[in-house]
This record gives C-alpha cells, structure tokens and sequence, in this order.
C-alpha cells in the first residue's frame, strides 16, 4: 500500500514539473511562500490519508472502505466549526448525524462496526478532513501553483521517508 502511495506521487511530480515546466514556471517562484511549515505539514496529511485508505483496502471490500470514507464531509464539516471558527447550523449538524448513521448502516448492518480494517479508512477520512482545512487556511494567502508545488514534492518526500521500510520487489 505505501509503494503505491509512493509511486502515486513520482506520477504526480512527473506531471506537475511538466506542466510547470511547460508553463514557463520557474521553481524559485514557486517555492515562495508565508506559510512553509503548513505547506509542509500539509502533504504528510494527503500521504497519510492516502496510504490509511490503501491499507483499508487490503483487508476490506472496495464498497465498504468507500462508504467509510465517505465520512471525510462529515469530518470536514465538525472541524471547520473547530479550527476555522465556521458557524455550523443545526441543519448541518443533523446531516453531519445523519450521514454518520448512514455510513453505520452501510458498512455494518449488523452494529458490528468497530473492527481495525474499518478504522483505516476512517483515520484516512480524518486525514483527508485535515487536509482540506489546511488547504482552506492556505487559500487565503498563498498562490494555487505554490500550493500544488508543495503538495506533489511533500507528498513525494513523506511517503519517500516510509517506503524503504515496507519495500518489496514488485513481482511480474
């Protein structure tokens, strides 16, 4: 799962250094940035995210680990009202509830929900909620290229420091 994570961002930087390359941005722009901790400590949320739900996935069905982290608006929602100080209406906070029992239902109709393969994807729907909130903090005053530049070569970086421990040669 962390190979494919990996190899998920070397795809990412192949296409983000084209693009900017074709774009004619030069990389001393695009690393200028007022936030660099946040746009560092955002990408290992995305890698996090990505490599939960892909662990997710090696022990749960394709449907279920999707419904699972089909609970990131629901995370998104609580934590904005949390981190970003957003006025979250009673009508918000029933969808937020009702969505929660509805991927319940979803994924365990027998109450049986609680298990380890369903908490990866869950921990990767909180990764993501986290993502999406820095994101939006970031939007205020950094330029969108930074930002993917950070994103792409972070992610590349984080899961570069993880996939030396779980290496395997890939089989034909």
């Amino acid at each position: 799962a962390i190979q494919l994570v990996w190899g998920y961002f070397v795809g990412i930087n192949l296409t983000l250094w084209t693009f900017f390359f074709i774009k004619g941005e030069k990389v001393s722009k695009l690393t200028v940035t007022d936030r660099p901790y946040l746009q560092i400590f955002r990408p290992a949320l995305l890698v996090c995210s990505i490599s939960s739900l892909f662990i997710g996935l090696t022990y749960l069905p394709i449907a279920e680990a999707t419904a699972i982290g089909f609970v990131a608006p629901l995370f998104i929602t609580t934590l904005s009202a949390v981190i970003l100080k957003e006025k979250v209406g009673i009508h918000r906070w029933s969808a937020v509830v009702l969505g929660l029992i509805g991927v319940i239902i979803i994924v365990r109709p027998s109450g049986d929900f609680w298990h380890f393969s369903s908490i990866m994807p869950l921990l990767g729907a909180l990764f993501f909620a986290l993502f999406q909130i820095m994101t939006r903090l970031l939007s205020v005053t950094e330029k969108t290229y930074t930002t993917v530049f950070y994103t792409g070569l972070g992610g590349l970086v984080w899961s570069s420091f993880i996939v030396p421990f779980v290496w395997a040669v890939p089989s034909m």
